[in-house]
């Protein structure tokens, strides 16, 4: 993914972003073209899965810790605010699965031609909570 995306760049063809900040509802849109949301997507379900495991590490060296020890309250905090960026970070990758899985299984709109190049394709746009 990582080789197309650079032979993409290279050819002069431009991987087309758009974000936009609502400071109301603190939301950040993100509008990519359908191969830059994959790869933003196998990069955040790695960061995601490298979270979890830092996680289960964390969390197996604190039972080590005597009960109620500062180093072992230490570690739970830090599990604990870890296990809420993981859950975050998922919760991204399951609104984007969500998008792609219907989009397949409604199908491309009719007034988009068969014919026509998935890089000229529309963007999905995910906004994540």
């Amino acid at each position: 993914m990582l080789a197309g995306l650079r032979d993409r760049a290279r050819h002069g063809r431009a991987v087309r972003a758009v974000a936009r900040r609502d400071p109301g509802t603190r939301t950040v849109s993100l509008v990519l073209d359908e191969a830059t949301a994959t790869i933003a997507m196998y990069a955040i379900a790695a960061h995601a899965g490298e979270r979890e495991a830092d996680v289960r590490e964390v969390q197996q060296y604190g039972q080590r810790l005597p009960e109620g020890s500062y180093g072992r309250r230490n570690l739970e905090a830090i599990a604990a605010c870890e296990t809420r960026i993981a859950a975050r970070l998922r919760a991204i990758e399951r609104a984007y699965r969500t998008v792609a899985e219907r989009d397949i299984a409604i199908g491309p709109p009719e007034h988009v031609s068969a014919h026509r190049s998935a890089e000229k394709v529309a963007g999905r746009e995910i906004e994540p909570r």
